[in-house]
């Protein structure tokens, strides 16, 4: 078999790979513990099986740029999911998250938009642009979750072995292959196959990673709070949770109000009677 005709049949092999996957979720019914995760690879599955008998298909890259898209915005809640998980003693922190991601969202949508503005040609060179843009944006968000758990792993009291940090792992490891990927093929042309290859292998690594990892049973996760550890974090969510921005929202505004007031009526109180007293 040539690589070329190897090359068409990776899809395929993905798609069969995340079988045992998604079997092991709904059996330990993580689907409802990962929600978002779960979609993800449901959606993988389709969407690979789709791209493979639809290969020699003249709707090949419309298919393919539709399901990219879809993909990226799966992949964006997958993220989330993950570090939600990942700061899950930390509500204030969590809730500070959450705004990020929101508007770390709205952000990457303006730009894909702008991209696709900004793009000469037809529709579909608009339409790639963007999409690309937008894909290679949430490869380096998910190399950067990787490299938060490289870095804050002993401090967040995280197993490698816990289900986010499971999910990480395998996302950042096909996110940096992919992005790797991208730069070599566009270096060197004439390998684009066995980049194709290379890539694909270390997708369908990944799944099988996440297969027999989320399969294990999940060690407990160590009471940061309780160590030397703990103090930055645990900062940073003191210092967040006494802050109007997360903590008190609107009810802060109320306050501020209640309390601004009084200080008038004071105020007033003072000055009417110096009048009197001067009269």
């Amino acid at each position: 078999m040539t690589l070329d005709r190897l090359d068409c049949y990776m899809p395929l092999a993905s798609s069969l790979a995340m079988g045992p996957l998604l079997w092991v979720m709904w059996q330990k019914k993580l689907h409802v513990e990962l929600p978002n995760f779960f979609r993800y690879a449901v959606f993988f599955a389709i969407s690979a099986l789709t791209m493979f008998f639809l290969a020699w298909s003249p709707h090949y890259t419309y298919a393919f740029w539709f399901l990219s898209f879809v993909y990226s915005v799966a992949s964006f809640f997958v993220l989330y999911e993950v570090f939600v998980r990942l700061l899950k003693p930390y509500s204030a922190v969590i809730d500070l998250a959450t705004m990020i991601f929101k508007w770390a969202g709205g952000f990457l949508a303006a730009v894909g938009v702008m991209t696709a503005l900004a793009t000469a040609g037809n529709v579909q060179n608009k339409f790639d642009a963007a999409v690309n843009l937008i894909d290679q944006s949430l490869m380096l968000m998910e190399c950067g979750m990787l490299m938060l758990l490289l870095v804050f792993e002993k401090r967040l009291g995280i197993s490698w072995r816990s289900r986010p940090a499971v999910i990480s792992i395998g996302m950042g490891a096909a996110a940096s292959s992919g992005l790797l990927h991208s730069y070599l093929a566009v270096r060197l042309p004439a390998l684009v196959i066995q980049f194709d290859l290379a890539y694909g292998l270390v997708v369908i690594g990944s799944i099988v990673y996440w297969t027999v990892m989320l399969y294990l049973p999940e060690p407990q996760r160590t009471n940061v709070l309780a160590s030397p550890s703990r103090l930055i974090f645990q900062r940073w969510n003191e210092v967040l949770s006494s802050t109007p921005l997360v903590a008190q929202g609107r009810q802060f505004a109320v306050a501020e109000v209640d309390s601004f007031i009084p200080g008038v009526e004071k105020t007033v109180e003072r000055i009417m009677a110096r009048k009197m007293s001067g009269n």
